[in-house]
């Protein structure tokens, strides 16, 4: 039985895709309308939101609240 989801056609975030969005963000601000043209098959509120994820994430690695971290490495 075929699954007909919105979540579907979902493209999870890759290390090199959240590593060039932070380091985008760093340099031109969070002007996503800007920056999504850098990421093909991606919006802009994805762009935004994976940043926020990102951001608390750390926030929750500094104060040791996280839970979802790699074993391996210690990387979101």
């Amino acid at each position: 039985m075929p699954s007909h989801g919105r979540h579907e056609k979902i493209v999870f975030w890759g290390t090199v895709e959240s590593h060039l969005l932070l380091t985008l963000v760093e340099e031109r601000g969070k002007n996503w309308a800007d920056l999504v043209q850098n990421f093909p098959g991606r919006r802009s509120t994805q762009l935004r939101n994976r940043y926020i994820r990102i951001v608390k994430g750390r926030e929750k690695v500094a104060q040791s609240l996280s839970r979802n971290v790699c074993r391996t490495c210690g990387e979101i």
